[in-house]
């Protein structure tokens, strides 16, 4: 049994790559205070110390000046292996947003750095998005090997997608219909 406030509370990420990815609209764009405020973290983390004497964000607010832009730093940081910043540049690609167009194959790339990485997040949206060819890589086994990845960890998201592939995708039998049911519990747990 779904609920629909389950499903549209704790699957916006997936709703909104479908809707992105598929809108070819052009990219949102941040506010100069968040542009600003987001910089400073980026730089924070780039030379590993806090940047306390840029409360106000006048650093940050050069560095826009002078055309290094936010993404610019993140994009930096996950080539060179940042998590936090990969998983971003995930997010920029799958939501079209930060000044990238949404592009589902950059997505896919970058959701599989994070999966290299034993990442729960990056298996699931690797598992989500080969499970269903939306970066043109549709390969069944791998999908599931990642969503059971990411359940191994525990994450919500990965137990919710693996639940509806049984439900939808798979012939229903007593087994399938009584698994994606126990997934879908955990989900609910989990989230």
């Amino acid at each position: 049994m779904k609920n629909k406030f389950f499903i549209f509370s704790f699957l916006p990420c997936v709703a909104v790559i479908l809707a992105s990815c598929n809108s070819g609209s052009k990219s949102d764009s941040f506010s100069s205070d968040k542009y600003t405020s987001e910089v400073t973290q980026v730089i924070d983390s780039l030379y590993g110390t806090p940047l306390l004497d840029d409360a106000d964000g006048k650093i940050a607010k050069s560095l826009l000046d002078n055309g290094i832009s936010m993404s610019s730093q993140i994009l930096y940081l996950a080539q060179g292996g940042d998590l936090e910043s990969i998983r971003y540049v995930a997010w920029m690609y799958s939501y079209g947003i930060g000044g990238a167009q949404a592009n589902r194959k950059e997505a896919y790339k970058y959701y599989r750095m994070l999966a290299e990485k034993g990442d729960a997040e990056g298996e699931t949206m690797l598992g989500y998005m080969t499970l269903y060819g939306l970066s043109g890589v549709e390969d069944m086994e791998l999908g599931l090997e990642m969503l059971n990845s990411a359940m191994r960890q525990n994450y919500g998201l990965a137990y919710y997608i693996m639940a509806d592939f049984l439900e939808n995708h798979v012939e229903e039998t007593e087994d399938t219909k009584g698994q994606a049911q126990v997934y879908y519990e955990m989900a609910e747990k989990l989230l």
